[in-house]
């Protein structure tokens, strides 16, 4: 029961910490494209780009292998969903959509649409 405890917390870890490390780096990723990100910012930001793309692949490797019932061709989840809305059909692209939308509500073009 314990290691059922331990995986929900590292899971949990994984989830928030993937989606507030895109949340913050697409934000400062915005601010440098505008001028307004200034050494200092672009340094303490740096940190959590480096693990959100480390996030990114694990999440990958676990969420996204229960989310489209197949293992990873690609290394981060964004290119898996990317795949699965140019490609695929039936649940795999209605999931494709859906993450599609979530993803693209912070940085929209973030993944193209069909």
């Amino acid at each position: 029961m314990l290691a059922l405890g331990h995986t929900v917390l590292a899971m949990a870890g994984v989830w928030f910490g993937v989606t507030g490390c895109y949340v913050l780096v697409i934000h400062a990723k915005k601010l440098r494209d505008a001028g307004g990100l200034n050494l200092f910012w672009t340094v303490n930001v740096l940190p959590w780009a480096v693990l959100g793309l480390v996030l990114d692949v694990v999440f990958n490797a676990t969420a996204g292998v229960v989310c489209f019932a197949e293992l990873p061709r690609e290394i981060l989840f964004t290119n898996r969903v990317q795949r699965h809305v140019d490609e695929s059909d039936g649940r795999r692209l209605a999931i494709a959509l859906w993450w599609m939308r979530q993803l693209n509500q912070i940085e929209p073009g973030h993944v193209r649409g069909p």
